[in-house]
């Protein structure tokens, strides 16, 4: 098996989590805009984080302690501009979704805040 970099690895898990996303919320025809819309904000979410991964790795030899604070500082900007463009793509492709489409989102959503808590209180024990 071939070596895969990390922005094929990126790209890799965005694509297989859009999968599963459209498989486990059952989307429809009627929904495919809603949905197409929803799964390039997440591609292009996931390549703007593979291209500072790619930079802050070609750029890691000759950083500075205070280059480094910024390129975190340039991270963590790119997730909120990121969330940004996804709230209200999901909120869309949310209210299109059916009831029955909507307490499978729900849970699966609330499973993933469950999880994360669980991992900051088992930090903080």
């Amino acid at each position: 098996m071939a070596a895969t970099s990390p922005e094929d690895r990126g790209i890799a898990s965005v694509e297989a989590r859009i999968r599963d996303l459209h498989s486990r919320l059952h989307i429809t025809e009627a929904q495919k805009t809603q949905w197409d819309n929803l799964a390039q904000v997440m591609r292009e979410n996931a390549q703007a984080m593979v291209d500072l991964k790619k930079q802050r790795a070609a750029d890691a030899k000759s950083m500075t302690a205070v280059d480094v604070v910024k390129s975190y500082s340039e991270v963590i900007q790119a997730h909120e501009d990121g969330m940004k463009k996804f709230v209200p793509a999901f909120e869309d492709l949310y209210n299109s979704l059916s009831d029955s489409q909507k307490k499978i989102a729900d849970s699966m959503f609330r499973g993933k805040a469950r999880a994360d808590a669980r991992k900051v209180a088992s930090k903080e024990s």
